[in-house]
C-alpha cells in the first residue's frame, strides 16, 4: 500500500500546495498530514483544479488499485452558485478543466 497527500489552498495563497509524494511509509504521511493546517483564502473558492492537476501528476503505480480521497471545505471556482464570492467565477485561470480532470482520473483508472 503506498499512499501521498495533496494539500491545497487558494491562489495567491503561500505555501500553495502541501504535498507528500507517493510513499508506502504510511506514518510518514501521517506525520505530514498532522503537521498540515487549514489557512488562507481572500475569497470563498479554493483551488480545487490545481489540487486535483498535483493529483494528476502523481507517480501512479501501473496496475494497482487507485483511488482518490477528496476531503475539502469550499466549492471550486466557478462552480460557486449564487450568494458567494469568487474571484475566478470562470474557472481555473490557468486553465484547469475540471471536467477534463474527472475525465481523466476515469481513464486512469482512478476511483
Amino acid at each position: 500500500v503506498r499512499a501521498c497527500f495533496i494539500g491545497y489552498r487558494d491562489i495567491g495563497d503561500t505555501p500553495r500546495f502541501s504535498i507528500i509524494n507517493f510513499t508506502s511509509d504510511i506514518d510518514k504521511v501521517k506525520t505530514y498530514i498532522s503537521g498540515v493546517n487549514a489557512s488562507g483564502g481572500c475569497d470563498y473558492p479554493e483551488d480545487v483544479q490545481g489540487g486535483l492537476h498535483e493529483a494528476l501528476k502523481q507517480k501512479w503505480t501501473p496496475g494497482s488499485k487507485r483511488q482518490i480521497f477528496h476531503i475539502f471545505d469550499a466549492p471550486a471556482h466557478g462552480y460557486t452558485g449564487n450568494g458567494y464570492g469568487d474571484d475566478y467565477p470562470k474557472g481555473s485561470p490557468e486553465g484547469h478543466d475540471l471536467e477534463k480532470q474527472m475525465r481523466q482520473f476515469h481513464e486512469m483508472g482512478i476511483e
